[in-house]
């Protein structure tokens, strides 16, 4: 179960599990990993899209996040625009980003521009 037990070999000290990049010269799963920092998988993490007006797209649950950028599943099928504003819910932060992927409703963000909100 998620969220129960004790924290395994790769948590940080609150718990959360640390996704480590792979090492120089390996390749993870489809392709290389092109991140600059580590990212860290995140549970039960929503936020909201935004178009560059600041007009709600939709809902999302945020996969896993680093410092540039995160993994996000979105929760409507919708067109996505290749420049667009990202709401953390947890971090109160407002984000301008890039879309660099999509896999049906995963999409892989790069952060351009944060707004903190609180």
């Amino acid at each position: 179960m998620i969220g129960f037990g004790k924290p395994t070999a790769n948590t940080d000290p609150s718990g959360t599990a640390v996704v480590e990049p792979p090492a120089p010269g390996e390749k993870a799963g489809n392709g290389a990993d092109k991140r600059k920092s580590r990212r860290i998988r995140t549970s039960l993490r929503t936020g909201q899209l935004y178009d560059m007006r600041e007009n709600f797209l939709c809902d999302c649950q945020v996969r896993d996040r680093s410092v540039g950028g995160a993994k996000l599943r979105l929760l409507s099928n919708i067109a996505v625009p290749t420049f667009f504003k990202f709401h953390d819910d947890v971090e109160c932060t407002l984000v301008e980003a890039e879309l660099r992927w999509r896999n049906k409703n995963e999409i892989g963000v790069q952060f351009i521009y944060t707004v903190s909100l609180g």
